[in-house]
């Protein structure tokens, strides 16, 4: 059971205690006021009736709840992840000689398993969790495509952190970065070296754009639809944006709401799924 489902889950079943005791409460009345025979009878029916009610009203809210939310976040980002797939086999193709071993079947495995999900007509994503995994498949080859090219170059291994904050498909970070959106919070954000050298000049380099109800919009600035997107890329990291962080606390449970970072166990990036 997801995550978003069983925060769905816990309101009805909170909202059912409620409604049961103050059943109890209007029973315990009703029997005081009729006695104990006909205070009885008229409880059993007003009890059956409301929990064919209640059982209904919680049926109608979770698909409100969820059909709605999947159908709009899998409207958003499967075209994205699409595109985002499409560029990262191109990559994979140019730099197939320079992956050996390990590296190349954990690397086939990871776009295979996108492509499928992204692309079959028969298992293409249709949930929000789905979103999340599709991103996660194409983060984990991502940074072994990062790895492969770096260690190529003669260069350093990558180091496992966040992808660019602007758009995650510019691949691992390279620094970190103080960026202020629009007179809001100022923030640290993780950034590629070419959104880095933009920062530096003083300009502000262009998020990745989804649209949501037809209107495009910077994919950070659209809420919990892109919470399963960014889960697949921080998994468990905190995520720069504040309102976005929140939601994502919020939907997922994954830590205390009251703690303002991630605790130390949680940011060492353990695996998103099971090897």
């Amino acid at each position: 059971m997801s995550r978003r489902r069983e925060l769905n889950l816990a309101v009805v079943v909170q909202t059912a205690s409620a409604a049961a005791v103050l059943l109890a409460v209007a029973g315990f009345t009703v029997v005081l006021w009729l006695g104990p025979g006909m205070g009885a009878a008229l409880i059993t029916v007003v009890a059956a009736v409301a929990v064919v009610a209640a059982a209904a009203v919680a049926f109608v809210l979770l698909r409100l709840r969820e059909g709605p939310r999947d159908a709009e976040v899998v409207a958003a980002y499967r075209p994205v992840l699409r595109a985002e797939w499409s560029q990262l086999a191109e990559e994979a193709k140019r730099l197939s000689s320079a992956v050996s071993g390990a590296d190349r079947t954990r690397l086939a495995g990871h776009l295979r398993a996108a492509e499928r999900t992204l692309f079959d007509e028969q298992a293409q994503v249709r949930t929000a969790d789905g979103i999340t995994e599709a991103t996660g498949h194409i983060a984990e080859a991502r940074h072994l495509l990062a790895v492969v090219d770096a260690l190529g170059r003669g260069g350093p291994r990558p180091h496992r952190g966040a992808p660019c904050f602007f758009d995650p498909a510019h691949g691992p970070l390279t620094v970190k970065a103080r960026f202020n959106p629009d007179g809001g919070a100022d923030r640290t954000v993780s950034v590629c070296s070419a959104c880095h050298a933009l920062l530096e000049a003083g300009e502000v380099p262009p998020s990745k754009r989804i649209t949501v109800g037809g209107t495009p919009t910077d994919y950070w600035r659209a809420g919990w639809v892109s919470v399963p997107y960014v889960d697949g890329y921080w998994q468990q990291r905190r995520f720069p944006d504040h309102e976005l962080h929140r939601l994502r606390r919020d939907l997922e449970l994954t830590w205390d709401p009251s703690e303002t970072e991630l605790p130390p166990h949680l940011d060492r990036e353990p695996p998103w799924y099971s090897q």
